[in-house]
């Protein structure tokens, strides 16, 4: 029934920022992915807009509830009928969309626990190598950059299942693992409640990526709002503030014993500007330092 209720979801949103030029559509599925990270994202994109309130006046955030891939999304903020959505960057999203270039979340998403069976717990514990976490397959979703990068670093992926399934995927076979961000894990497990699903931390996947907020080409005037908020938020050290002052990122960097974790090193063929992986290096350093002073408490 969601296929054929999302085209009419759509014409109604067209229509409603045509004659509304401060509604700004955006896509939320928190609930339908289990996902409650979003609420971080959508905190910030609301304070970012509110901040550049006074430069570019009144506006109202309007989430849509579907459940749409990530290469869906940038083809809805083509057409219009979305405004604005955030995701992991790279060379060819920017070819079809604008990017605010301003890292949202400290290049955490780059930063991955893995998410296993729970039989598979000893296994996982016993691998001591990057090569022998190769022998182990990654579940991603078919169009996701994540994909791509560990391709590229020699680690099997399949990506067979639907994405908003690969929880399922984990929870019903053993051998697999779901590398998830470590501002992600935990909050996701809470929300599923499936005693089948750990979270195995002997092992933690880096490389260097950033989130950013997408619109569409032509919209420089959002794309302009998003910056000044955004960089007002930065100055005033409240970016950072929202970022470890999350609840669940707190939990999640509670949760986490960095004292015995093996880091692997990854590249990221998709980044290619070395400043700004510079960057995004330097804000995962900051993010593991926190990390670690929480684990010497």
């Amino acid at each position: 029934m969601k296929h054929y209720i999302f085209p009419v979801l759509l014409f109604l949103l067209s229509y409603a920022v045509s004659v509304n030029g401060d509604t700004i559509n955006y896509v939320d599925a928190s609930m339908l992915r289990h996902n409650p990270n979003n609420k971080y994202f959508i905190e910030v994109l609301t304070k970012a807009l509110k901040a550049s309130e006074p430069e570019f006046g009144r506006f109202e955030l309007r989430p849509i509830d579907v459940l749409i891939s990530q290469e869906r999304q940038l083809k809805e903020l083509d057409k219009g009928t979305i405004d604005v959505f955030w995701t992991m960057n790279t060379a060819i999203r920017e070819q079809s969309a604008l990017p605010i270039r301003i890292p949202l979340i400290k290049g955490a998403y780059g930063l991955r626990v893995l998410v296993i069976n729970k039989l598979d717990q000893s296994t996982f514990s016993a691998l001591n190598s990057r090569e022998e976490l190769g022998e182990k397959i990654a579940v991603l979703g078919k169009d996701w950059p994540n994909t791509k990068i560990l391709l590229n670093n020699q680690l099997p992926v399949n990506t067979e299942a639907p994405e908003h399934s690969l929880y399922n995927v984990i929870a019903n076979e053993q051998g697999f693992y779901f590398p998830r961000a470590i501002t992600e894990a935990w909050s996701e497990l809470n929300s599923l409640k499936n005693r089948q699903l750990t979270i195995d931390t002997s092992h933690l996947l880096q490389y260097p990526t950033a989130i950013y907020f997408f619109v569409a080409k032509d919209n420089e005037k959002l794309a302009a709002r998003i910056e000044a908020g955004l960089n007002e938020m930065n100055e005033t050290g409240q970016l950072d503030a929202l970022f470890y002052e999350s609840p669940l990122h707190q939990m999640s960097f509670e949760d986490i014993d960095l004292s015995n974790v093996k880091i692997y090193q990854l590249n990221n063929p998709l980044m290619e500007d070395a400043s700004e992986i510079a960057i995004i290096r330097q804000a995962q350093n900051e993010v593991l330092n926190h990390i670690k002073g929480l684990n010497r408490r």
